[in-house]
């Protein structure tokens, strides 16, 4: 699988006794990776394949209180924000180029 403009890579913090039931929760969505480091959990995936509140929910099933670390919050926030431009952007059929204006731009 090649990455595109659309792979993303997400960071969440979670406790070590948690990695394997995240992981198991996460096995069934199609997720480019999942990897594990210190406390954060690495997951990258398409955003036309899967969407991150899908992907949070998963996670709060696994692990219940993760999602009032502060850190994760504002991830959270920050993820759906990204991720929701980064789809309509893929989903858009409308390809502007950056050395012309918009159509009617300029006029009066």
């Amino acid at each position: 699988m090649t990455d595109s403009a659309f792979t993303m890579t997400r960071r969440w913090h979670v406790r070590p006794e948690d990695v394997a039931d995240v992981k198991a929760r996460l096995a069934p969505l199609p997720l480019r990776s999942i990897d594990h480091k210190r406390n954060t959990l690495i997951l990258r995936y398409q955003v036309t394949e899967v969407h991150w509140p899908d992907i949070v929910v998963k996670l709060h099933q696994a692990q219940p209180g993760s999602i009032h670390h502060w850190r994760n919050q504002w991830r959270d926030r920050w993820y759906r924000y990204v991720d929701s431009n980064a789809l309509s952007n893929a989903l858009s059929n409308d390809a502007h180029c950056c050395n012309r204006p918009p159509p009617g731009a300029g006029r009066r």
